[in-house]
């Protein structure tokens, strides 16, 4: 990882045929929370693991056929990289609220017992999911971050009370 900048990029091209490696890459980037620079160029916050998920996407790119440059990116222009990093920002806001609801609605449902039992998992399964990519983006306001830690703690909190009960409500059974 390069130290100095502040943000890392990827330039790709994929042949249009068959159209299942365009949306592969798509997919993956929108996956990694990555911004559009134009059509061909995505960009992240520069972090070892964004460094690892570009690389291993480059060599994906590469078996369609494709061709892939990933690329340190430092703006010449204060404004340019100001424009990138509230973009960042604000879909960091968007995705950690988001995630914060989530986790409300889940330990009330929990609560009231208003979903089935094994929607429970999946649905943690979803928010962890949202959790570790919108934490990966590392730019959200410091507020929303410890709301959304509470959030996450009170899951966990939640879920393992809930197995405890469901593991002693199952021991009593047989």
């Amino acid at each position: 990882m390069h130290k100095g900048s502040k943000w890392i990029a990827i330039s790709y091209t994929v042949p249009p045929v068959p159209s299942k490696g365009r949306v592969y890459v798509w997919r993956k980037l929108k996956e990694y929370g990555a911004n559009a620079l134009n059509q061909s160029v995505s960009i992240l916050p520069n972090s070892e693991d964004n460094l690892k998920k570009l690389q291993m996407l480059k060599k994906k790119i590469i078996s369609f056929d494709g061709n892939a440059y990933i690329f340190y990116v430092d703006f010449l222009e204060k404004q340019d990289d100001k424009f990138i990093a509230d973009e960042f920002k604000e879909q960091s806001e968007i995705e950690f609220k988001n995630i914060i609801s989530q986790c409300k609605k889940f330990i009330s449902s929990f609560k009231n017992k208003t979903k089935q039992d094994k929607d429970f998992l999946k649905t943690a399964k979803e928010i962890n999911k949202s959790y570790k990519k919108a934490k990966n983006r590392q730019l959200c306001p410091d507020y929303l971050s410890k709301e959304l830690e509470e959030a996450i703690s009170e899951v966990k909190i939640s879920l393992k009370e809930n197995a405890e009960e469901f593991h002693k409500e199952f021991k009593d059974l047989f």
